[in-house]
């Protein structure tokens, strides 16, 4: 069995790559976190911001658990780091 090798510029367009996908998806988060309304089990706001994420093929639920944790103020970091490993684009 033949082992692919990566080369230096497929680790380069990796990582622009999931550069670009990792602000994407943030900005979907960060856009859901804004729009939380205390009291409300899922604004208007969090439903148009989660499934603009959704049409651009983001998972909901990634979506709602990052916005979480960006108003907590929690670290994302294991979050991005497993959906990034789920596209392959860890390196």
């Amino acid at each position: 069995m033949s082992r692919v090798v990566e080369t230096p510029e497929d680790i380069a367009v990796k990582q622009k790559l999931w550069a670009s996908t990792e602000a994407e998806l943030m900005g979907f988060a960060e856009w859901e976190a804004r729009e939380f309304v205390r009291g409300e089990a899922y604004s208007d706001g969090q439903k148009i911001a989660t499934n603009a994420g959704r049409i651009k093929g983001y998972p909901i639920g990634l979506i709602r658990k990052l916005a979480r944790q960006v108003r907590l103020g929690e670290d994302a970091s294991d979050d991005l780091l497993r959906f990034r490993q789920r596209l392959s684009l860890d390196v």
